[in-house]
């Protein structure tokens, strides 16, 4: 998926370099994609690689998320909780039936599904669930509720209490990455990549924030979907009736053939491609077990799987010529993004030549 040579980007370097002030704008790119797809990980990426956490994620920033990854921990308990029950008409899940389980359930159950505070009693309570069997069934059934993919990571730090969730802790880098804030409204951030100024602009993903994103189409250089690849045999938040990726794809294709973008650089990340690998390879579970893709691949292998995403997003867009750039990325590696970035930053550079004819 490379998409340029070296030679060819220096030379693009060189050309940039070339542009008087005036001509070297802001380069818009717009951060699209449904709700749960990791767009806001990418956006904190992009401040810790190019913006303001580039010598590392400050104490400030970090400590800012105690209270947003507590809630996490929490919200998640209780949906596992809840889905022990709601799974065990499908055979899936068993009652708990340990006392100190069902001492902790209680425990967890009292709790408003907004709080967000760590205590020894509740951290008490997550150890003692997520060292149960029949806690853990629910958990290996995630898909079919609403729980963050890194929560049993996240979780089994209540162990460690207080050095991990005490009144003194701050989370760590990786931490403050998964963490999962619901964005809401426009959050928008100026960074400068090498020679460009590229502004990231990061709308909501929920269908009821949608409405705000026609706001941002304006002097748009290039479109950044980002769809979760692993997200196959999962319900949609909203609408538990609607597959995640069925969702994905139709978002997509709106985008995509909306009349604002006929010239605009579609690049597609699939991301989460760690937990998409886990799911198709590791657990077996195949890409039509939702039975809404009938032209899946009966395989279990990866890269076939991910050929079968990319087509199926490429095909959303009406437009014979319009070219997708596509990347399968895992936004909580550093690594991984930083390289994407990299060449998401030579294709909106491209981009800016064309419009000024120097290509």
């Amino acid at each position: 998926m490379g998409l340029f040579t070296r030679t060819k980007d220096k030379a693009i370097q060189q050309k940039i370099q070339k542009l008087s002030a005036k001509e070297r704008r802001v380069l818009k790119l717009l951060l699209l994609g449904s709700g749960d797809s990791g767009k806001t990980t990418i956006f904190k990426q992009f401040k810790i690689l190019y913006g303001i956490h580039k010598a590392g994620v400050d104490e400030r920033s970090r400590s800012a998320m105690r209270n947003p990854l507590f809630g996490n921990v929490i919200s998640g308990a209780k949906a596992l909780l809840a889905g022990i029950e709601e799974l065990q008409e499908q055979g899936l899940t068993q009652p708990l039936d340990n006392p100190n389980a069902l001492a902790a359930k209680d425990v967890i159950d009292a709790l408003d599904h907004r709080h967000n505070e760590m205590s020894p009693e509740i951290a008490g309570a997550i150890e003692t669930l997520v060292k149960d069997e029949k806690f853990l069934l629910a958990w290996k059934n995630r898909s079919k509720l609403q729980v963050l993919d890194s929560w049993l990571e996240i979780a089994s730090n209540c162990e460690d209490y207080p050095q991990w969730g005490g009144p003194e802790w701050i989370p760590s880098e990786k931490e403050y990455l998964l963490t999962r804030v619901r964005t809401t409204g426009v959050i928008q951030e100026t960074f400068n990549l090498d020679n460009a100024r590229i502004q990231l602009v990061d709308v909501g993903g929920q269908r009821n924030e949608r409405k705000k994103w026609i706001h941002c189409f304006g002097g748009v250089t290039g479109v950044l979907y980002v769809a979760a690849a692993s997200e196959y045999d999962q319900p949609l938040f909203e609408d538990k009736s609607r597959n995640r990726l069925v969702e994905a794809l139709g978002l997509f294709g709106s985008v995509a053939n909306t009349a604002t973008f006929k010239e605009t650089t579609m690049i597609l990340f699939l991301n989460k491609s760690d937990i998409f690998r886990d799911k198709l390879c590791v657990r077996k579970i195949p890409l039509n077990v939702s039975g809404e893709f009938p032209d899946a691949p009966d395989t279990f292998d990866y890269d076939a799987g991910v050929q079968w995403l990319q087509n199926k997003f490429i095909e959303q867009s009406n437009g014979a010529n319009k070219l997708v750039y596509a990347h399968v990325t895992t936004a909580t590696d550093k690594s991984n993004i930083g390289v994407v970035i990299d060449a998401v930053r030579t294709t909106v550079l491209k981009e800016a030549l064309e419009n000024l004819r120097f290509t």
